[in-house]
């Protein structure tokens, strides 16, 4: 993972990190220019799921992306179903 210093904009070294929960980790990092010096804490979190784990951790709640949700919809219904009538786009084409 790059990190650069939110200060100079210089490449940064992650010098240790901890698990803070199963879907957080702290970093301590400093940065890599040796004029600036600046070193600070950061958090890397999974804040949503764009395809859900084939291998489920049934302890670990990331939620679904609301834009997976929507394109799944969408998805849904641009498709249609092969035991229903021609989705509407077709009618409205005039293709049945």
């Amino acid at each position: 993972m790059r990190v650069t210093c939110p200060h100079c904009k210089s490449d940064a070294i992650i010098r240790d990190s901890e698990e803070v929960t199963a879907s957080t980790r702290e970093y301590r990092v400093i940065c890599g220019n040796p004029y600036c010096g600046h070193t600070w804490v950061a958090h890397f979190s999974a804040v949503r799921t764009l395809a859900p784990s084939m291998t489920p951790d049934p302890k670990v709640y990331i939620p679904l992306s609301t834009q997976s949700n929507a394109a799944r919809a969408k998805a849904a219904e641009d498709q249609g179903s092969l035991f229903e009538s021609p989705p509407p786009r077709l009618v409205a084409a005039g293709v049945t």
